[in-house]
């Protein structure tokens, strides 16, 4: 499942992304829309369910026709500058 909930107030967009390895055609798609979205507004990613296999130490990497790989995906999120919270030191370490 993927949600998008425009926040208008503060310019942000929140992506909810319950899938991974099981739909990668969803989980790849999300972190695309999520990378493309974060150029011009604040993107709050929040990953559940089967989609936090993708974001463990052991986990692999991932591709789906022409999508950028998930480690790729994962990179360019992480290469975003945030307010603070604990979104770099997670990309930092790869990832828990």
């Amino acid at each position: 499942m993927v949600s998008i909930k425009m926040m208008s107030n503060f310019e942000r967009t929140f992506l909810h992304i319950s899938s991974g390895y099981d739909n990668p055609h969803k989980a790849l798609m999300a972190l695309k829309m999520a990378v493309m979205m974060s150029m011009d507004k604040d993107v709050l990613v929040y990953i559940d369910i089967e989609g936090v296999k993708m974001l463990v130490k052991t986990s692999k990497d991932m591709k789906f026709k022409d999508f950028p790989t998930l480690f790729e995906l994962l990179d360019q999120l992480a290469a975003k500058k945030s307010d603070g919270d604990g979104l770099s030191y997670l990309f930092e370490n790869r990832w828990f």
